[in-house]
């Protein structure tokens, strides 16, 4: 006669022993925990998320300017960085596209991976910043990128050419090093 090892169901509950598992209480419980908890991260997360494009946005344009400026400088000829407001894009007019090599570099601040729009830019009235070939700029400006909720200010100063950024709450002006 063969005897059974495994514990019945029966057996457990005469021991009192409940079987392995969790109660249905137990699992709502838990799962409410974590919608309340999804509930209060969510808007910090988008948030975050989003100052962080904006950013990132900013120190490219940041460093495309000063990349225009040193190229205008190394080649001997002018170049201009050309914004375009309306297509929330800019062109650095001089420089071919560093992945194809044939049409000109172009960046879409819309598109990925920052999801921006470009909100103004404004040299001396114009929307571009033009590099003479010694590289120092025709006229300083700005260029503002941003969000509904954020956004960042670059400037070019009219004679160094050297680029900051700053927000929209006046905080300090960073550098941006060659």
């Amino acid at each position: 006669m063969l005897l059974s090892i495994t514990p019945t169901p029966a057996s457990l509950r005469r021991r009192g022993c409940a079987r392995p598992g969790f109660t249905l209480m137990e699992l709502i419980i838990v799962i409410s925990i974590m919608i309340v908890t999804a509930a209060l991260v969510a808007p910090r997360w988008g948030a975050a998320v989003a100052r962080q494009c904006v950013d990132a946005a900013a120190r490219r344009v940041a460093a495309d300017l000063s990349l225009a400026q040193s190229r205008a400088r190394a080649s001997s000829k002018p170049i201009t960085v050309a914004f375009n407001v309306a297509g929330h894009s800019y062109e650095v007019v001089g420089i071919k596209d560093f992945d194809t090599g044939k049409s000109t570099y172009t960046v879409t601040l819309s598109a990925a991976p920052y999801f921006v729009s470009l909100r103004s830019a404004s040299f001396n009235l114009l929307p571009a910043a033009e590099f003479n070939a010694f590289g120092i700029p025709a006229a300083g400006g700005q260029v503002s990128v941003g969000t509904r909720s954020f956004f960042r200010i670059i400037t070019l100063a009219p004679e160094s050419g050297e680029t900051s950024i700053s927000d929209a709450a006046g905080d300090a002006p960073v550098a941006i090093q060659e």
